[in-house]
This record gives C-alpha cells, structure tokens and sequence, in this order.
C-alpha cells in the first residue's frame, strides 16, 4: 500500500478544466468523438459528425443498420507537478539544519509518487527546485533546478508561473520568504488565478517552529547564540522573545500562502523527544522511520478543496 493512498485517490478526482490542454479530468462537456469516457451513442449526422467518430462496434448500429457515433466526456492531458524551495538564506544556517533537503526531497518523492499512480496516459508530473543552487546535489535525481530563482521575489514569480498551467502543484518547503502578495506588481486578483490549483506543505526542522527549554546553546542564523538552560532574568527573556518571533514567522507565512490563494495543507515536522508546544491545528509529525502516512489525509483533503473551486 502507498504511504500516501488517500491522495492518490483524491488525485484521480480531479476533473477536467473548461481551458483546452490543463485542468482536471473529465469535463461536463459532452462532445463526439475524440479521447474521453464515453457516456453514450447518437446516430451518425453526416452534416456534423466526423466519419473518424463512428463507432464500428456499436450495438446501436448493429440493432439499427445505421452508423453511430459516441458522446465523449472529453479527457484531456494535464500537469500535476511538486516544487521544492530551498531558500537561499539557508547557506548561513547552523549544522542541524542539514537534514531538512534530504527531509523535503523525501516528501516531494512521496507526492510524485501518489501522482504517477493517479495520472492517466499523456498526463505529466515533474520535481522542480528553486533558490539555493549549492544544495542542488542534496535532491533526488531528476529533480529540475530552476536557474535564477535565488532571490526571494524571483523565486516567488517563478512559482506562481509554474503553478499557472498545472492542474495541481504542491509546494513544499519552508515558504517563509516567499513574497506572494508582491509578484504580478502587486495585483492580488491575477496571483490568486495562477495559485487557483496549488497546495502547499511547510516542512520545518522542529526548532525552526519552537526552541525546546533546557537542551543548552543554539546557534542561530545571525551568529546569535541561544541559551535555553539559562537561569538568568536576561536570559529566560531572550529565550521566550526567540520562541515568540519564531512563532510569529510561522502564523504569518500561513497567512500570507492563504492571501496569495494557496490552500495550506499541513505543517511538517520530525517527531521528538519534546514536546512542541505551539498551537498549530495543521502540525503533522513525520515518526522517526520517515514515514509519510501521518501527511496522507491533510494533503488528501486539501486536493479536494482545490478540486472544489
């Protein structure tokens, strides 16, 4: 069974958009001939049906004597991709947070996966990476690097260009410095059409969403360091000013995804020894044999809102 099944079914409900080569499968226009499910036959109109369309196996034409065509739900090809952001100011960052690439390659390899089991012929799916070209390598193989995309507002356009044409994208990584709400010089209406079809799962080492008390110094983007064992008045304020900002960050890139149009699916976290302590209903820990079962239904669910719209 695949670690993430619920999506793969929620996947094979997409329908087919009104726009010609991309959207979701299956539209409610019924047309004849072409590729598609068939819902039906009418008899042959020479005038209006072409020849191509008759249909040599129809037991209408056979009980009739008359050629008959089918009626088509149209059925047309479409993109369903995963982009991985990788910010570019993550090269600054402490020693722990080396295994965050190998973390999102993993879910972004787990979503292709659901997506390849769900997609029909003639459907394609790809991985694409953006921002931080040094870490590049650290990706699964046929994973696309995107050149040009290292700054934060570059990458963000990018995206939403990516995003455009797909039936459905995931995003995944940290998202934080993406400015969404800036890209199409600021028009809100044109940006949230092009993230119409895109989800997103935020993936966090679980010390970038909450610093636990008493594990000793942390070291910090900036070259700060953090003593969380600090008995000091200066130092217990400190620590709670770090965790308060840390958790503003967070509650504001889950914002700022939902005003771009984004449907935010899960935060994604490894499992630890503490407990985390921040109020996030979205908060999916991943068990430490990296299994990404825990991400199924959430992803699964925000498919169908997608599918909604």
């Amino acid at each position: 069974m695949r670690e993430l099944d619920r999506t793969s079914k929620a996947i094979r409900a997409l329908r087919t958009s009104e726009e010609h080569s991309f959207g979701m499968h299956s539209s409610g226009h019924v047309v004849v001939g072409g590729r598609g499910i068939t819902v039906g036959e009418v008899r042959l109109d020479p005038a209006r049906h072409p020849m191509t369309a008759i249909r040599r196996a129809s037991p209408l034409g056979r009980l009739t004597g008359w050629p008959h065509v089918g009626l088509q739900l149209p059925d047309h090809p479409i993109q369903m991709n995963v982009i991985i952001h990788d910010d570019s100011g993550n090269r600054d960052q402490p020693q722990w947070l080396d295994a965050i690439p190998e973390y999102k390659s993993r879910i972004a390899a787990g979503i292709k996966e659901a997506i390849v089991a769900a997609k029909r012929m003639g459907d394609t799916s790809k991985i694409y990476l953006l921002g931080n070209p040094k870490d590049r390598d650290k990706y699964g193989q046929g994973t696309r690097f995107v050149e040009r995309t290292e700054k934060p507002l570059s990458a963000a356009q990018k995206i939403a260009d990516l995003c455009r044409p797909a039936a459905l994208t995931v995003l995944v990584g940290e998202l934080t410095n993406l400015p969404f709400l800036d890209i199409n010089q600021g028009n809100l209406a044109t940006t949230r059409s092009m993230f119409r079809r895109t989800i997103a799962v935020k993936t966090n080492h679980p010390v970038e969403l909450q610093l636990p008390r008493g594990r000793g110094i942390y070291p910090m983007g900036n070259g700060e360091e953090i003593d969380s064992s600090s008995h000091t008045r200066r130092g217990k304020a400190k620590f709670e000013t770090v965790n308060k900002d840390l958790a503003a960050v967070h509650f504001n890139t889950i914002t700022a995804l939902g005003e771009a149009g984004i449907v935010f699916a899960a935060t994604s976290t490894f499992e630890t020894n503490y407990s985390l302590e921040i109020e996030d209903p979205t908060l999916v820990l991943v068990p430490p044999n990296g299994s990404m079962q825990p991400l199924d239904r959430p992803i699964a669910s925000a498919i169908e809102t997608v599918r909604r719209r």
